[in-house]
């Protein structure tokens, strides 16, 4: 990340809305299924909480789940609709957990437990870290077609970097709505490592219509809200 952070861009990071995977508790990266009617509400509860927030931009992915939760989230400012145009970017698309997809996540951990060699799935969660998961999405694939960690990273990196390339250097205000997995790994590449909180690393610390803001001080951006925590 060699952009200019010379002013004072903001970031806010909102995870999509609860789909149907999400309330059925399946594997959902690629595919892309509806918000649920909950899912559609309490993103209009989130959008009248921002609604005096005057976004410059919305960025998503191309996973249709989250343009609908920017189109939603938008539609309750109070500045006219057409003011903050969306751009969706596939850099920043959800990992995809390939023939993991759709599967309970009580499968999903079955499968990755037996790959890693644990007794327990609640041994692997508490012995292994995230990324040592998602690494083993591919390998333990017996399709082949889960995504390569070293890939989504790599992609994740290029569409963050392509960003501040073209807005590092503002005071544009930013909404970004993604997942939960691509946010908090965006975030571990923009915030210095020192500045790291534990919930960049904790998969269950991002609730759909999760709020996390962050901003450039002083040539580096610094957390400002994560959920219902706040930092100076």
């Amino acid at each position: 990340m060699d952009a200019k952070l010379e002013k004072g861009l903001t970031i806010y990071f909102i995870r999509h809305g609860e789909t149907y995977f999400n309330l059925h508790q399946r594997t959902q990266g690629w595919v892309d299924p509806f918000l649920t009617p909950k899912g559609i509400e309490d993103m209009r509860q989130v959008g009248k909480r921002l609604s005096r927030v005057r976004f410059d931009a919305a960025i998503v992915s191309d996973l249709k789940r989250t343009t609908r939760t920017a189109e939603i989230l938008l539609g309750e400012s109070i500045y006219p609709r057409w003011m903050v145009p969306i751009r969706e970017l596939a850099d920043f698309r959800e990992i995809s957990f390939g023939s993991f997809e759709g599967m309970t996540a009580n499968e999903t951990w079955e499968i990755l437990r037996q790959y890693l060699g644990f007794p327990s799935v609640e041994a692997m969660l508490n012995e292994t870290t995230e990324a040592e998961r998602l690494s083993a999405l591919k390998p333990a694939d017996l399709h082949g077609e889960g995504e390569d960690y070293q890939d989504y990273l790599a992609h994740l990196h290029v569409g963050a970097d392509k960003l501040l390339d073209e807005l590092g250097d503002t005071d544009a205000t930013l909404l970004f709505v993604g997942h939960s997995i691509n946010i908090r790994h965006i975030l571990q590449y923009l915030i210095p490592k020192e500045d790291h909180i534990p919930e960049l690393y904790d998969m269950y610390s991002m609730k759909n219509g999760g709020i996390i803001t962050i901003n450039n001080q002083s040539g580096k951006f610094k957390i400002h809200q994560y959920m219902d925590k706040f930092y100076e």
